[in-house]
């Protein structure tokens, strides 16, 4: 299982939009949205350059994954539970990355998205794993490719900053 995820983790390092660096005042406020208590343990899942890792307070544990050498650490193979995870994914990947995301994390994450990725079947792997999204922030960084991204922060077992449903409404005849 691991290797196939681990091949379509390196294809997407072909997609422009996968491999792009996030602006250190960024990744500074994006992790300070986080109220982290002593040693707990942060991940950063998708390190390049390691500005989420190299940000985060220094009273936590902290770990990262990074497919490209000299690293070679799949995030779809960590299997071990942390606290939290905080990184920018691969935007061709998210419902996968979500997916691994619920498995492993036991208290919150947050990412980076584009802003038109916050999909219902994305909100919905949230929801079903006892996650809500406590904070949603909007912004662009000109070098990425011209469209607005998203940070959310997602924590378990909390209230959702807005009504998100599991349902269908019909209209009334």
């Amino acid at each position: 299982m691991g290797r196939d995820l681990s091949k379509s983790l390196k294809k997407s390092l072909n997609k422009p939009n996968d491999v792009i660096y996030t602006p250190k005042e960024l990744a500074i406020n994006c992790v300070k949205s986080f109220e982290f208590q002593s040693n707990e343990l942060v991940l950063d899942g998708f390190f390049g350059k390691g500005i989420f890792y190299d940000n985060y307070p220094s009273y936590v544990k902290k770990d990262f994954c990074e497919i490209e050498a000299p690293y070679n650490k799949d995030f779809f193979e960590y299997n071990d539970k942390v606290d939290y995870i905080i990184s920018n994914p691969p935007f061709s990947m998210l419902t996968k990355v979500l997916e691994h995301t619920v498995r492993i994390t036991q208290k919150g994450f947050g990412y980076i998205l584009p802003a038109y990725a916050l999909s219902h079947k994305r909100l919905k792997i949230i929801k079903e794993n006892n996650f809500a999204v406590t904070g949603i922030s909007y912004f662009y960084v000109t070098q990425w490719f011209g469209f607005p991204v998203i940070f959310i922060k997602v924590e378990k077992n909390k209230e959702s900053i807005f009504l998100f449903e599991i349902k269908d409404y019909v209209e009334d005849e």
